[in-house]
């Protein structure tokens, strides 16, 4: 198999996520919603890459840095947006943050479960069941 680099003015280094097996493209899915936030899923870059290597491979990652990387990272650039939802989420239920009423806490993607993981290997799964974009959903009431 034969990958197709992309290089532009910073260097950056990405392949089409659709080279990938589909064990591969469920860790890129959890990398994604969880590591290394994205808004678009088509292109690997080299540091998604990277990091997706290092667990197929069983090497430890300190994933406190990465985090802290990425975090810093967006507070540099101009893009809108808040990374890493959930973790926010997450902190803010373990202090004990009450939430209005009014206010929806929603997810973009849908959890990496069972279901997830069949429509991966059973493509009449996917597609009589589910749609190819999933919809937001609730995280608490």
């Amino acid at each position: 198999m034969q990958l197709r680099n992309k290089i532009d003015n910073d260097k950056t280094v990405s392949f089409k996520a659709s080279v990938m097996k589909r064990d591969i493209k469920i860790l890129l899915y959890f990398v994604l919603e969880k590591m290394l936030p994205s808004t678009h899923i088509n292109d690997v870059t080299r540091e998604r890459g990277l990091l997706i290597y290092v667990i197929v491979i069983g090497k430890s990652i300190n994933i406190v840095q990465l985090i802290s990387n990425a975090i810093l990272h967006i507070a540099r650039t101009n893009q809108d947006g808040l990374w890493f939802p959930s973790l926010i989420a997450a902190l803010c239920g373990r202090a004990d943050v009450h939430w209005d009423k009014s206010e929806e806490l929603l997810h973009r993607k849908a959890p990496i479960d069972v279901g997830f993981i069949r429509r991966y290997y059973d493509p009449s799964i996917a597609s009589s069941n589910y749609s190819s974009t999933p919809r937001p959903r609730a995280a608490w009431p």
